[in-house]
């Protein structure tokens, strides 16, 4: 089982992954993890992206900012909203 790491930790493994923090500061992606979403939840984003094949960045993400995920786990959250809402509208006309 993995170990539990804190907010501080998590940020240090995503630079350890190649995760830069340009677009977004290192204290606005610690407010953004403890407020609004949780790190396996963000860390499953990444996974879309390539990572380098070899050199000194052997295995670490290319071009990927912390601003990326933050905005795609956003963008999934709007989605989801939207989704459920036509669902129920939907169950609410098949019913009438």
């Amino acid at each position: 089982m993995k170990k539990l790491l804190s907010i501080d930790e998590l940020i240090e493994h995503m630079k350890q992954k190649g995760i830069t923090f340009k677009e977004v500061s290192e204290s606005d992606a610690k407010e953004f993890l403890q407020k609004n979403n949780y790190y396996m939840k963000l860390a499953a984003y990444r996974a879309n992206y390539e990572k380098c094949p070899s050199g000194k960045r052997e295995g670490q993400y290319k071009k990927l900012d912390f601003g990326y995920l933050k905005e795609l786990s956003t963008i999934d959250m709007y989605l989801r909203y939207i989704i459920m809402d036509m669902c129920l509208d939907i169950e609410h006309a098949i019913k009438v």
